[in-house]
């Protein structure tokens, strides 16, 4: 009986190495690829991680500075930022801010700068849309600023900002009819 065991385990034994010798190196490079792909996708998500936390430090740098007032510590921050950390939610949310102070502080040719980076490069439609309005609010009061005599002249400018054709009515006397 012992034997027929052992030709049984032989009989499995040649179909496991037939197997191995047709699949074997298929499977291998199967699992190559799988555990590959699974540690380039955890390196990716610690790269991302790391990322995100230095951009939220330098992020706490400039919003102290923001509310402390210092222009210059802004835009120190700001230019850190936008070359270390460009591609983060955290640059374009500080941009906003300093655009903001930077209004206050009259220096709005430096603040538009930083609202039009934002508007083109930022990671989401959110963020590129925010920065477009507060943009062209930015122009618009710009143009005010400067004593436009046509009150219009800030209407075009926001939306030469906005990228978009000024909105028209009907011809006069051509109106909806009641």
């Amino acid at each position: 009986m012992a034997s027929h065991l052992d030709l049984e385990e032989q009989e499995q034994l040649a179909e496991l190495k037939h197997f191995w010798k047709t699949y074997g190196n298929l499977i291998s490079w199967v699992l190559i690829l799988v555990l590959g792909g699974y540690a380039a996708w955890n390196g990716w998500q610690y790269w991302q991680r790391n990322q995100a936390a230095k951009a939220s430090a330098l992020y706490d740098e400039v919003e102290k500075a923001v509310l402390a007032q210092d222009v210059a510590r802004v835009e120190r921050g700001m230019t850190d930022m936008k070359e270390r950390f460009a591609a983060t939610q955290y640059a374009h949310q500080a941009a906003l801010l300093a655009a903001r102070v930077l209004v206050d502080k009259n220096q709005g040719e430096q603040a538009r700068a930083w609202l039009a980076w934002s508007a083109d490069k930022a990671p989401s439609a959110a963020w590129r849309d925010l920065a477009r309005v507060r943009l062209a609010a930015a122009v618009g009061a710009a143009v005010t600023r400067r004593g436009a005599q046509n009150p219009q002249g800030r209407f075009r400018a926001r939306d030469r900002t906005l990228g978009r054709r000024p909105a028209r009515g009907p011809p006069a006397g051509q109106g909806p009819g009641w």
